[in-house]
């Protein structure tokens, strides 16, 4: 009987949902830096702890209805 303990499984994150992201909070013509902000609150209050995925680009752009593109 093999006791060690269980790898711990990597969460990865699949969507804006993780951050408790509205885009109609972010004002018109300010989404990037919106979203560079939301991010960096995510990590300072911890909702985002270090090794944590972010979601693919395609897939947060998506979900936002905003573009990849600068």
């Amino acid at each position: 009987m093999d006791r060690s303990k269980p790898e711990p499984v990597e969460r990865s994150v699949t969507g804006s949902d993780f951050l408790q992201l509205d885009i109609g909070e972010a004002p018109p013509g300010g989404r990037s830096a919106w979203l560079a902000a939301r991010l960096r609150d995510a990590i300072a209050d911890g909702r985002l702890p270090v090794g944590s995925r972010l979601p693919p680009t395609r897939t947060l752009a998506a979900e936002l209805g905003v573009s990849r593109g600068w």
